[in-house]
Protein backbone atom coordinates (compact mmCIF):
# COMPACT_ATOMS: atom_id res chain seq x y z
CA UNK A 1 0.00 0.00 0.00
CA UNK A 2 1.21 3.63 -0.73
CA UNK A 3 -0.15 6.91 1.33
CA UNK A 4 0.87 9.80 -0.89
CA UNK A 5 1.06 12.99 1.38
CA UNK A 6 -0.37 15.45 -1.61
CA UNK A 7 -1.28 14.84 -5.37
CA UNK A 8 1.83 13.05 -6.29
CA UNK A 9 2.01 10.06 -9.44
CA UNK A 10 3.36 6.34 -9.22
CA UNK A 11 4.46 4.51 -11.94
CA UNK A 12 5.52 1.18 -11.66
CA UNK A 13 7.61 -0.35 -14.22
CA UNK A 14 7.45 -4.12 -15.21
CA UNK A 15 10.85 -4.23 -13.93
CA UNK A 16 9.87 -3.57 -10.57
CA UNK A 17 7.97 -6.97 -10.41
CA UNK A 18 9.80 -10.38 -9.46
CA UNK A 19 8.61 -13.51 -10.43
CA UNK A 20 10.68 -15.68 -8.10
CA UNK A 21 10.54 -16.52 -4.18
CA UNK A 22 13.57 -14.55 -4.05
CA UNK A 23 13.55 -12.71 0.01
CA UNK A 24 13.21 -8.62 -1.24
CA UNK A 25 12.43 -7.68 1.78
CA UNK A 26 14.82 -7.41 4.93
CA UNK A 27 15.42 -9.42 7.93
CA UNK A 28 15.03 -8.57 11.69
CA UNK A 29 18.89 -10.45 11.85
CA UNK A 30 20.26 -7.61 9.53
CA UNK A 31 18.72 -4.83 11.45
CA UNK A 32 20.32 -3.11 14.23
CA UNK A 33 18.55 -1.84 17.58
CA UNK A 34 19.54 1.12 16.55
CA UNK A 35 17.61 1.18 13.30
CA UNK A 36 14.50 -0.59 14.27
CA UNK A 37 14.17 0.29 17.61
CA UNK A 38 12.46 -2.10 20.34
CA UNK A 39 9.63 -4.02 18.39
CA UNK A 40 6.65 -5.59 19.77
CA UNK A 41 4.10 -7.38 17.55
CA UNK A 42 0.23 -8.11 18.19
CA UNK A 43 -1.51 -10.70 16.28
CA UNK A 44 -5.18 -11.55 16.27
CA UNK A 45 -6.89 -14.75 14.68
CA UNK A 46 -10.03 -16.03 14.93
CA UNK A 47 -12.06 -19.18 14.33
CA UNK A 48 -12.03 -19.13 10.29
CA UNK A 49 -8.72 -18.51 9.90
CA UNK A 50 -8.76 -14.92 9.78
CA UNK A 51 -5.60 -13.01 11.37
CA UNK A 52 -4.01 -9.47 11.21
CA UNK A 53 -1.03 -7.77 12.70
CA UNK A 54 -0.14 -4.63 14.49
CA UNK A 55 3.24 -3.33 15.37
CA UNK A 56 4.78 -0.87 17.73
CA UNK A 57 8.08 -0.18 18.37
CA UNK A 58 10.32 2.03 20.67
CA UNK A 59 12.37 4.34 18.61
CA UNK A 60 15.14 7.33 19.86
CA UNK A 61 13.72 9.48 16.75
CA UNK A 62 10.07 8.30 17.22
CA UNK A 63 7.48 10.82 18.80
CA UNK A 64 4.43 10.45 20.35
CA UNK A 65 2.67 12.18 17.27
CA UNK A 66 1.95 10.48 13.82
CA UNK A 67 5.98 10.16 12.39
CA UNK A 68 5.77 10.40 8.36
CA UNK A 69 9.20 8.14 8.31
CA UNK A 70 8.51 5.75 11.52
CA UNK A 71 4.39 5.08 11.42
CA UNK A 72 2.09 3.71 9.58
CA UNK A 73 -1.81 3.97 9.19
CA UNK A 74 -4.16 1.17 9.59
CA UNK A 75 -6.27 0.72 6.05
CA UNK A 76 -9.29 -0.85 7.25
CA UNK A 77 -10.96 -0.71 3.93
CA UNK A 78 -10.31 -2.62 0.74
CA UNK A 79 -11.70 -0.53 -3.11
CA UNK A 80 -13.78 -4.10 -3.48
CA UNK A 81 -14.53 -6.91 -5.45
CA UNK A 82 -16.16 -8.01 -8.42
CA UNK A 83 -19.76 -8.26 -7.73
CA UNK A 84 -19.37 -6.70 -4.48
CA UNK A 85 -20.14 -2.43 -4.67
CA UNK A 86 -18.23 -0.25 -3.04
CA UNK A 87 -15.43 -0.64 -0.39
CA UNK A 88 -15.15 -3.69 1.85
CA UNK A 89 -14.26 -3.83 5.47
CA UNK A 90 -15.48 -6.84 7.54
CA UNK A 91 -11.96 -7.36 8.34
CA UNK A 92 -10.52 -8.86 11.62
CA UNK A 93 -8.50 -6.51 12.23
CA UNK A 94 -6.22 -4.99 15.07
CA UNK A 95 -4.43 -1.80 15.61
CA UNK A 96 -3.31 0.62 17.90
CA UNK A 97 -4.81 3.94 18.42
CA UNK A 98 -2.77 7.38 19.01
CA UNK A 99 -5.29 10.54 19.30
CA UNK A 100 -7.16 10.13 16.38
CA UNK A 101 -5.12 7.67 14.41
CA UNK A 102 -5.40 4.18 13.94
CA UNK A 103 -1.90 2.85 13.75
CA UNK A 104 -0.84 -0.34 11.89
CA UNK A 105 2.90 0.57 13.01
CA UNK A 106 3.28 2.93 15.91
CA UNK A 107 6.52 3.81 17.01
CA UNK A 108 6.67 5.86 19.96
CA UNK A 109 9.93 7.31 22.15
CA UNK A 110 11.33 5.32 24.56
CA UNK A 111 9.38 4.45 28.14
CA UNK A 112 12.36 6.50 30.14
CA UNK A 113 10.43 7.65 33.40
CA UNK A 114 6.84 6.20 32.85
CA UNK A 115 4.85 2.87 32.13
CA UNK A 116 3.91 3.38 28.00
CA UNK A 117 0.04 2.74 27.99
CA UNK A 118 -1.21 2.28 24.74
CA UNK A 119 -4.68 2.02 23.03
CA UNK A 120 -5.72 -1.06 21.02
CA UNK A 121 -8.71 -1.47 18.97
CA UNK A 122 -9.88 -5.52 17.75
CA UNK A 123 -12.34 -5.37 15.15
CA UNK A 124 -13.66 -8.76 14.28
CA UNK A 125 -15.39 -10.22 10.91
CA UNK A 126 -17.58 -12.02 12.96
CA UNK A 127 -18.39 -12.69 16.77
CA UNK A 128 -16.82 -15.48 18.36
CA UNK A 129 -13.57 -16.45 20.11
CA UNK A 130 -10.35 -14.49 19.09
CA UNK A 131 -6.54 -15.31 20.64
CA UNK A 132 -4.05 -11.95 21.11
CA UNK A 133 -0.82 -13.32 20.72
CA UNK A 134 2.42 -10.90 21.17
CA UNK A 135 5.35 -11.98 19.62
CA UNK A 136 8.85 -10.64 17.96
CA UNK A 137 9.97 -9.04 21.94
CA UNK A 138 13.33 -10.75 21.58
CA UNK A 139 14.37 -7.45 21.22
CA UNK A 140 13.12 -6.08 24.75
CA UNK A 141 15.37 -6.81 27.77
CA UNK A 142 13.91 -9.95 29.36
CA UNK A 143 12.93 -8.70 32.42
CA UNK A 144 10.46 -6.02 30.49
CA UNK A 145 7.01 -6.49 31.43
CA UNK A 146 4.24 -6.79 28.83
CA UNK A 147 0.28 -6.65 29.37
CA UNK A 148 -2.65 -6.79 27.72
CA UNK A 149 -5.16 -4.97 29.80
CA UNK A 150 -8.64 -6.47 28.57
CA UNK A 151 -10.72 -3.21 29.80
CA UNK A 152 -14.59 -4.95 28.99
CA UNK A 153 -13.64 -7.96 31.37
CA UNK A 154 -10.90 -6.09 33.72
CA UNK A 155 -8.19 -8.83 33.34
CA UNK A 156 -4.55 -7.79 32.85
CA UNK A 157 -2.97 -10.49 31.19
CA UNK A 158 0.86 -10.83 30.66
CA UNK A 159 1.04 -10.90 26.80
CA UNK A 160 4.83 -11.56 26.51
CA UNK A 161 4.26 -15.14 28.26
CA UNK A 162 1.30 -16.58 26.61
CA UNK A 163 -1.49 -15.51 24.08
CA UNK A 164 -5.01 -14.10 25.89
CA UNK A 165 -7.89 -15.97 24.38
CA UNK A 166 -11.51 -14.48 24.40
CA UNK A 167 -14.91 -13.80 22.84
CA UNK A 168 -15.51 -10.50 20.79
CA UNK A 169 -18.12 -9.06 19.42
CA UNK A 170 -18.33 -7.63 15.91
CA UNK A 171 -20.56 -4.55 16.97
CA UNK A 172 -16.77 -3.54 18.92
CA UNK A 173 -15.36 -0.05 17.01
CA UNK A 174 -13.52 1.35 20.42
CA UNK A 175 -10.55 0.51 21.95
CA UNK A 176 -11.47 -2.58 24.60
CA UNK A 177 -7.53 -3.23 25.15
CA UNK A 178 -4.31 -1.63 26.50
CA UNK A 179 -1.07 -2.80 26.14
CA UNK A 180 1.32 -1.84 29.16
CA UNK A 181 5.28 -1.42 28.62
CA UNK A 182 7.12 -1.18 31.70
CA UNK A 183 8.63 1.72 31.76
CA UNK A 184 12.92 2.40 31.36
CA UNK A 185 13.55 -0.14 27.96
CA UNK A 186 16.60 1.88 27.00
Amino acid sequence: YVEALSNTSLNAQESNKVSSSTQVLKTNSANSVASIGLPIKLQISGFSNDYDETAIRFHGSATNAYDNDWDARKIFQTPGYVGYPGGYSKYTTISTKGGNLDYSINSLPYALTQNAVIPVLVKVMASGQYTINGFDMQLLPPNACVTLKDKLLNVTHNIKASPYVCTINDTTSTARFELTVCADLS
